[in-house]
């Protein structure tokens, strides 16, 4: 009877094994169907966070103030801390969350560099393909008060849109949610969003343990970073109404900040008026270009880094350059810029990014590369134009700031050569060194090796005709505008080539007060201490010089160096 007992005890419990077995299997078998891996995000979670499904579904406009600053590290001036804090500035904005409309009511605008003067700013509306600005929108506007409304280009429209999307971690999420529904998940902590630009999307980036967002970020071209990554970090989240919003943004290129901005009075459905986004009517109407549309989303930092100097360039850059000694430009304040046969000044006479040409038996020696490769293309194809069968041979970097280099990369793939300062030349191979593979340019798509030379003093060509000096006087109380300053001199025209440490043309119309605004004594002061330093370098080498070729600004007499220089007495 015991053995009996203890078989069917063991008998008992052999079946209970393999049962709980057979249960333990079915669960595991079951868990492999249906397991969800521990680090999925589910978007449900995530408009949970920030407010429910419905919150999110149910905001359709947005207004807020905005106080905010930019900032700048490619610049390195003596006189001025980096990063240079380009500007401070207050702003009312306001969106339709699921369009493309937006629209800035700027305040106010403190500019700290290149010219030091308060605005009120412009007004900017955008409604899908069509824009306008008005009011103090450039540097112009302030001087000569141009405030008329004109269209936005298709470049600034899309660049615009992209930032402040990016900013609005709730219009992306009305995105998302419209694309891939409730129930959409991500593994790897991203929600992403499609631009116009195939292939490119805005990542929205979520804390995994808060289910919070904290940053969008995008793939950028920049003309001298090349590959570059643009994130926008969300920070401060405040409840309003039923949904939460970050109260501040700071804007990153590569882990720089460029702009930082904080939002308060954050309302969702406000009641707007029914222009809210109607662009004003404009004398000139601007055709939606595709092609410039995608130029603005690959490069939107740039536009923005630009307007934030209220030195907007959102015209296209790949063609438009001229021989500016053909025009009589003196109806748009510029004076004659005809130097002679084998000197030529390039440009276009609405904007002060210029260049010179000079052409020697060998070829072309190309005097700075501004603002990027298109810029830069437009100026090589009309040097080639006006000296017929020469080619670029040359370019002198005058210093490294992006205006007057940030097309190099295209100058190079034309000229076997570049001169530079020492300070620079390290920045010079890094950046030719990038890799350009979102948007290849030239020289990505034909790589070739470029011989950098080195100006520690002065550098002759063309048999002494051209002269590069090193802007380095031994004895000056001044500081120069860069580290790494040359010059060109060309005895035969008594003539200096420069940029930045003296403006001419127009500016110089603004400094001796034949403008509605003159230039403020801040200003003067920066201005004056450039002209300074660049006169006591002429004073120390003896140098003759009747004329001052500006690449902003373009020719004007030895003269307006005095005048300027005078006002701290360094004449």
């Amino acid at each position: 009877m015991k053995n009996l007992q203890t078989r069917n005890y063991v008998f008992l419990n052999a079946k209970s094994f393999l049962i709980l077995l057979s249960v333990l299997i079915f669960a595991s078998c079951a868990d492999d169907d249906t397991n969800i891996p521990d680090d999925t995000v589910f978007l449900k979670d995530v408009l949970r966070a920030v407010g429910g499904v419905d919150a999110v579904k149910n905001a359709v406009t947005l207004s807020y103030h905005t106080e905010g600053n930019t900032f700048e590290y490619e610049q390195d001036i003596p006189t001025f801390p980096s990063p240079l804090t380009s500007n401070l500035y207050h702003y009312d904005f306001y969106t339709e969350l699921a369009e493309r409309k937006i629209r800035f009511d700027y305040h106010s605008i403190s500019f700290n560099h290149p010219a030091v003067y308060d605005t009120e700013g412009p007004l900017i509306i955008i409604n899908d393909k069509k824009g306008s600005t008005s009011n103090y929108f450039y540097w112009a506007s302030y001087y000569f008060d141009i405030i008329d409304p004109h269209a936005l280009f298709s470049t600034e429209i899309e660049a615009h849109i992209k930032n402040q999307k990016m900013a609005n971690p709730i219009a992306l999420l009305k995105e998302i949610l419209e694309n891939e529904g409730v129930d959409a998940s991500t593994r790897t902590n991203t929600f992403s969003v499609n631009t116009r630009v195939e292939g490119l999307t805005i990542d929205l980036v979520i804390d995994p343990d808060t289910n919070m967002p904290v940053s969008a970020r995008i793939k950028e071209s920049d003309f001298l970073q090349g590959d570059s990554t643009f994130e926008v970090f969300y920070e401060d989240w405040t409840k309003t109404g039923r949904l939460k919003y970050p109260a501040t943004a700071d804007y990153q290129l590569n882990g720089d900040t460029l702009k930082r901005e904080k939002f308060t009075d954050i309302k969702f459905n406000p009641p707007l008026p029914e222009d809210t986004f109607t662009p004003e009517q404009v004398s000139l109407e601007i055709a939606f270009d595709e092609e410039q549309a995608d130029f603005g989303i690959l490069n939107s930092q740039f536009y923005h880094r630009w307007s934030a100097w209220n030195i907007p360039w959102p015209e296209p850059t790949n063609n438009g350059a001229l021989d500016l000694g053909n025009f009589d430009l003196t109806s748009v304040g510029v004076t004659d810029q005809y130097i002679g046969p084998k000197v030529k000044i390039f440009g276009r006479p609405d904007n002060r990014l210029w260049n010179v040409g000079i052409e020697t038996p060998e070829g072309i020696v190309l005097v700075d590369a501004p603002l990027n490769q298109r810029w830069t293309r437009s100026l090589i194809d009309e040097a080639k134009k006006a000296f017929p069968g020469k080619e670029i041979i040359s370019v002198i970097a005058t210093h490294t700031h992006h205006d007057h280099f940030g097309g190099i990369r295209e100058a190079v793939y034309e000229a076997d050569k570049v001169y530079i300062a020492e300070e620079g030349k390290e920045f010079l191979e890094n950046t030719l060194k990038r890799k350009f593979t979102l948007q290849p340019d030239n020289l990505a798509k034909s790589p070739k090796n470029v011989d950098i030379e080195v100006v520690s003093d002065v550098t002759y060509l063309d048999n002494g005709n051209i002269e590069i000096h090193r802007l380095l006087p031994q004895n000056t109380s001044f500081v120069p505008h860069a580290k790494d300053m040359l010059f060109v001199y060309m005895p035969e025209y008594e003539l200096l080539i420069q940029a930045d440490q003296l403006w001419n043309g127009i500016f110089s119309a603004i400094w001796n007060g034949q403008s509605v605004r003159g230039f403020t004594p801040k200003t003067k002061e920066e201005l004056s201490n450039n002209a300074a330093y660049l006169l006591d370098y002429i004073k120390e080498k003896d140098l003759k010089v009747s004329k001052i070729a500006a690449m902003h600004g373009g020719l004007g007499p030895y003269q307006d160096l005095l005048n300027v220089a005078a006002y701290l007495g360094g004449n």
